[in-house]
């Protein structure tokens, strides 16, 4: 395993300090001399990917850490694109392939849809259709779009938003936020340039009073 020095936004790493990976704004360390326990396959799971980029100014070379990691959210009128794509009916592509997720902005709650993302056996996290619950947000998982042979999306032409505008050697900052996605869909607003149409950052709530600003970035939420 390599070092975290190619990382943007992370200096060169001392001899013993933890390797931290960043993928899609989740943090996941791994201590030197750390042995994958038998009893706790996860690690070893993901352990021939961990590793820096080897090549940033390439930018992506399908390593599959994102898609493997936390499916993108879909902006307005994506899903539609990408049922349009598979030969399906909206309603048809959500309830087989689509999770309801939702974030707090500004106190209102906004909804939108995601890849349903699988465990280590294939199988769906949660129930096509259904909303996304707390415990399903903290855990990893593949993509149900992810083609783990190819290493390749099988909706790429009408991938997410999230998915589109995601540069993984990029500071958690330079990326589209899940916020972002989100005053999308509360303003009901669809782009007509997915690529390239400016997305507004959505203001962060306000720290209480003797209290802590929520983390900025694509944490988990």
């Amino acid at each position: 395993m390599g070092t975290d020095a190619m990382l943007p936004g992370h200096g060169s790493q001392a001899a013993g300090r933890p390797r931290r990976l960043r993928v899609l704004q989740e943090h996941t360390v791994h201590r030197p001399g750390q042995a994958l326990a038998p009893e706790n396959p996860y690690w070893a799971w993901e352990e021939p990917e961990f590793s820096e980029h080897p090549a940033p100014e390439r930018g992506c070379i399908r390593r599959g850490l994102c898609c493997r990691s936390n499916p993108g959210w879909f902006a307005p009128g994506e899903v539609e694109k990408a049922a349009a794509l598979l030969g399906l009916e909206p309603d048809a592509f959500v309830r087989r392939f689509c999770i309801i997720d939702a974030l707090e902005l500004e106190g209102e709650r906004v909804e939108v849809f995601a890849p349903l993302k699988l465990g280590r056996d294939g199988a769906p996290l949660l129930p096509p259709g259904s909303r996304a619950d707390a415990l399903y947000r903290m855990f990893r998982g593949t993509c149900i779009f992810y083609d783990e042979p190819a290493r390749a999306c099988r909706i790429y032409p009408a991938r997410p938003l999230e998915c589109r505008r995601y540069i993984c050697t990029n500071r958690p900052s330079e990326n589209l936020s899940r916020r972002a996605i989100a005053g999308l869909w509360r303003q009901g607003r669809v782009l007509a340039d997915p690529d390239a149409d400016p997305v507004p950052e959505q203001p962060r709530p306000e720290p209480e009073a003797g209290g802590a600003a929520p983390p900025a970035g694509r944490s988990r939420w």
